[in-house]
């Protein structure tokens, strides 16, 4: 269960920004960091995002991120949230080391619309793994990992079927902020439960992984989408209704 409060959310900037995937001068993310708490032999890290916000609005939300193995001991959580008019935040509290510590996670291999993940190279595609957002069964925390290379890659999707555009697409933007890259927007299906808005990042050097020498030394992470531009535009016109209508959106 999540507790709920209306709040504002940015998906209209991304009307006009966004017809063509992965703008980088896009500003549907104004800002991201990473904070990792004190070492105490393990990662722990919070990582908020504020996104610019609008006329559309969205049920805010809580997600427990539990133990899949032991539901009784909690790994972290999601909270969608707002501080400021225009702005609202999503937060993600980690106990990472305990999750890629975890015997074993859900393999996935696509985005719930069943398109490909936003990255095009510089980690595995058969290297996610996922964790369901509190009871949803579509909202979900993603990881890719590679100690060896020192890699770690994060994201999440918030499902939501009022961004359903009728097209299997995705419509995504770059961004960079603090040293951090990755890319958000939104993807959409046909069916309920494979629509909703996704963030992912590369905080392999946000994370105390390496000694800085070997951070300088990682393949660096490509991200990208080829949902064509016919689609994109379809859900760019979704977004502008949803946007003209003052619509309110429920995260499941």
């Amino acid at each position: 269960m999540f507790k709920q409060k209306i709040l504002k959310f940015a998906f209209a900037v991304a009307t006009i920004a966004t017809l063509t995937a992965c703008d980088p001068n896009a500003k549907i993310i104004k800002d991201t960091k990473v904070k990792v708490s004190p070492d105490t032999g393990d990662i722990t890290f919070n990582w908020t995002t504020h996104l610019d916000s609008n006329n559309i609005q969205i049920w805010g939300a809580s997600f427990p991120i539990l133990n899949p193995h032991n539901r009784a001991e909690t790994l972290g959580q999601l909270a969608v949230s707002t501080t400021t008019p225009g702005i609202t935040d999503v937060s993600l509290d980690l106990y990472f080391t305990d999750v890629i510590n975890l015997p074993s996670l859900t393999p996935e291999r696509t985005l719930p619309n069943g398109t490909a993940f936003p990255i095009l190279a510089g980690v595995s595609p058969n290297n996610w793994f996922s964790i369901p957002l509190g009871e949803s069964g579509s909202s979900k925390l993603y990881v890719n990992v590679d100690m060896a290379s020192k890699k770690a890659l994060v994201g999440y999707v918030l499902s939501s079927d009022s961004l359903r555009a009728g097209v299997v697409a995705n419509l995504f933007t770059l961004f960079k902020s603090n040293g951090i890259t990755g890319v958000g927007g939104i993807y959409s299906g046909t069916a309920a439960g494979q629509s909703g808005f996704a963030i992912f990042a590369d905080l392999s050097n946000a994370l105390p992984l390496a000694s800085p020498n070997l951070k300088q030394q990682r393949t660096p992470v490509q991200f990208g989408d080829l949902s064509s531009k016919k689609k994109q535009d379809a859900i760019a016109k979704r977004l502008m209704k949803l946007n003209l209508n003052n619509s309110v959106l429920r995260l499941k």
